[in-house]
């Protein structure tokens, strides 16, 4: 129930070593963690946030540890998928463990947003179409149902519109 986490900064035009830091803590709080780590960048790169970046960036996606966990192993897999040109068979297995983490908690937004884009792809590629419809369709009305204007929301309208409706540019 320990993590370590080393963050660097490169300069990527010289490739100079910038700054470091090592953090070794207990896993009580991980999203704290990640807010102090996130909040050290900023510091080290001296940037000024907006009030709303400031909150943004101290927001939790969830008060689900469990549901956080699956959020990232479907995202893992989401990565995964795509070093296996033409395999979706992860597309199932990946809907399934979003689904999951929104039973664990209904208001996770990047969860639904994660179903928004695996079950578009399926219906993109043609996997199951009618169901990913329909399981993209409900994960995009939930999203507007919890936050409308977030960016997540905003991206999901777009994908939704691009995989699911077709809506190509002309």
């Amino acid at each position: 129930d320990r993590v370590r986490v080393t963050v660097q900064l490169i300069d990527v035009e010289t490739d100079a070593h910038v700054w470091s830091e090592n953090y070794d803590r207990t896993l009580t709080d991980i999203f704290a963690i990640q807010t102090e780590i996130a909040q050290a960048i900023v510091g080290q790169l001296e940037a000024e946030l907006s009030p709303e970046e400031a909150a943004q960036l101290a927001a939790i996606p969830t008060d689900s540890v469990e549901a956080y966990e699956l959020f990232l192993r479907a995202r893992e897999w989401w990565n995964q998928q795509y070093t296996i040109e033409g395999d979706y068979s992860m597309l199932e297995r990946i809907n399934e463990t979003y689904l999951l983490a929104t039973q664990l908690d209904p208001e996770f937004l990047e969860a639904w947003m994660g179903i928004v884009q695996a079950a578009g792809m399926g219906v993109w590629v043609g996997v199951d179409m009618d169901l990913n419809r329909e399981r993209s369709a409900k994960a995009l009305e939930r999203m507007r149902d919890l936050a409308p204007d977030a960016g997540e929301t905003q991206l999901s309208e777009a994908l939704f519109a691009y995989r699911v409706q077709r809506d190509l540019p002309k």
